[in-house]
């Protein structure tokens, strides 16, 4: 079982000034185990919701999702790059939404 507050990956946003802001991904705060038999914890951010259903094959799963304001709406983010350290936990982006 991976350890609460292992930083798993980062999301790197681009902004259209030049700066960059790294957002850490924590598992435990963000993320657990897609399979909950393997880690049956809640996710710590309680922020973070998830969602649990079945596979065709009957195999429970789960997906989290996490929230974050951007502190520089004033600026247009030009790009975000999505990165995982490989440190034995995959974080897998299915997903982004943005409100003006």
């Amino acid at each position: 079982m991976k350890q609460d507050g292992t930083e798993v990956g980062v999301y790197r946003l681009r902004y259209a000034d030049g700066q960059q802001k790294e957002i850490p991904i924590l598992y435990g705060a963000h993320l657990r185990d897609h399979n909950p038999e393997w880690d049956p914890r809640a996710p710590l951010d309680k922020n973070t919701k998830v969602w649990v259903g079945d596979t065709p094959a009957k195999t429970r799963i789960r997906l989290f999702e996490t929230t974050w304001e951007n502190e520089r709406p004033d600026v247009a983010i030009e790009s975000l790059d999505f990165i995982s350290y490989g440190v034995g936990t995959s974080p897998v982006l299915f997903a982004i939404t943005a409100e003006p």
